[in-house]
């Protein structure tokens, strides 16, 4: 059996030509115009308009076996499905209150029994906070200014973030950290937080948990070479 293909006329292949040449201009006009949440839709059905043409009257899917015509169609389905999963998530954010990619939720930190909440920036620069320290915050702060390295690590609450035998918290641990970092790259990380942030964990908290705990203001500068020195050490 000899294969039939079907010509098509050159009427029709022009009136084809002629609304895929419309389509564009429609589709260049409508890029011009801020059209809110129809503007994704409209670039869809105009693109899918544009599809059909090309593959019904040029590729003669109109004149081809029903087959193909119904594997299309099915494509098409599911085309169209992950397009409303995807669009439903992004029209919709906002409404059901999730954050758009980007914004970092605030972080909520432990300090003895009472609990603050922070606003990190998703930048690498110095996090401003200012919450209200009770009166138990402000003592455990203004507590003993010992040269005692742990106690001091304690003091300022770095042990509820980072632990020395590997157990996940809040932020990297400090385990090994004397044989992984110099003395002068620890001091760094500790003044400038922000400057390096281990991958996996949210830029700012450790620089607004030591603001809001007065760090620079209150740690001696003996202190805070026990402090690094002590770290050295694990």
């Amino acid at each position: 059996m000899s294969a039939h293909h079907h010509v098509i006329p050159i009427r029709v292949l022009g009136r084809v030509f002629g609304a895929l040449v419309l389509l564009t201009v429609i589709t260049v006009v409508t890029a011009q115009v801020d059209l809110g949440v129809l503007n994704m839709p409209l670039a869809l059905a105009i693109a899918s308009a544009k599809t059909l043409l090309v593959v019904m009257v040029f590729m003669a899917l109109r004149w081809d076996n029903r087959v193909n015509a119904l594997i299309l169609s099915i494509g098409g389905v599911f085309v169209l499905v992950f397009l409303a999963l995807t669009l439903s998530d992004t029209a919709l954010r906002g409404i059901l209150g999730i954050q758009p990619a980007g914004v970092v939720s605030p972080v909520e930190v432990a300090v003895d029994a009472d609990v603050f909440t922070l606003e990190p920036k998703i930048e690498a620069e110095p996090v401003t906070v200012a919450p209200e320290l009770d009166d138990s915050v402000a003592s455990l702060v203004q507590a003993t200014s010992s040269l005692d390295g742990e106690a001091i690590f304690t003091k300022y609450l770095c042990n509820t973030c980072h632990s020395f035998d590997g157990s996940p918290l809040a932020g990297p641990t400090l385990q090994t950290i004397g044989e992984r970092q110099t003395r002068d790259e620890i001091i760094a990380s500790i003044k400038e937080p922000d400057a390096i942030v281990v991958e996996g964990y949210t830029p700012g908290v450790m620089a607004a948990t030591l603001n809001a705990l007065q760090f620079d203001a209150t740690v001696t500068s003996e202190e805070f070479e026990a402090l690094v020195d002590w770290i050295v050490r694990q």
